[in-house]
């Protein structure tokens, strides 16, 4: 089984050396510095653990995206009336995000 060095996984990963050497000791590897060696085994787990971090960003991405749409809709539905109580396209101060003048 090859071993290699944490600064040559850290490249991999595209992020820094001391990143990678705090990953592995939050993962309760023995670490003392980037120039440690890691076996191929701990190298999947690191990409395991990239893998679940890239998940968990796109799914909270959706998330966000999805209200986004929903407040967007919420906005289209409650009708063609601002706050001030005029219509939608009869109200320059309203429209141009002046201070509230109702």
């Amino acid at each position: 089984m090859a071993k290699i060095r944490i600064y040559e996984v850290a490249r991999q990963f595209n992020v820094s050396s001391e990143a990678m050497v705090n990953l592995l000791r939050e993962m309760d590897f023995p670490v003392k510095n980037h120039m440690s060696s890691i076996d191929e085994e701990t190298v999947q787990r690191i990409r395991g653990k990239f893998d679940q971090e890239k998940e968990a960003v796109k799914h909270a991405e959706e998330e966000k995206k999805k209200k986004l749409e929903e407040a967007k809709r919420a906005r289209r539905v409650e009708g063609d009336v601002l706050r001030c109580g005029k219509r939608l396209d009869g109200c320059r101060e309203c429209l141009s995000g002046r201070a509230a003048h109702y």
